[in-house]
C-alpha cells in the first residue's frame, strides 16, 4: 500500500483509508451502556467476559465491518458502570 508523503493515508483510492495503520492499533469507541443493569460485572461474567483488573474483555465478530479489515476484534469495556461504581 502506498501512503501520501505528508499522512499516514492511502495514496489513491483507499477504502476509508484505514489500510494504513500499523498492526496492533487500538482505536477506541465510546459507547452508552444502560444504567439499568443491577450488576454489570456479574452479568459479563455470566457471558464469558475475561474480567482483568474492572475491565472486561472478549474477543467478538463485527460482520459489518469486515470489509475494511475489523470483524474479528478485541473489545475492552470499562468505567464506572462497568466496575459497579453507578
Amino acid at each position: 500500500v502506498r501512503l501520501k508523503d505528508n499522512e499516514k493515508i492511502v495514496d489513491g483510492q483507499g477504502f476509508f483509508n484505514v489500510e494504513a495503520l500499523p498492526e496492533g492499533s487500538i482505536l477506541v469507541f465510546p459507547i452508552a451502556v444502560k444504567s439499568s443493569q443491577e450488576n454489570w460485572t456479574t452479568y459479563l461474567e455470566s457471558t464469558e467476559w475475561h474480567n482483568s483488573s474492572g475491565s472486561f474483555s472478549k474477543e467478538m465478530y463485527f460482520g459489518g465491518l469486515e470489509s475494511i479489515g475489523f470483524g474479528r476484534c478485541k473489545v475492552t469495556l470499562s468505567g464506572q458502570y462497568i466496575q459497579g461504581e453507578n
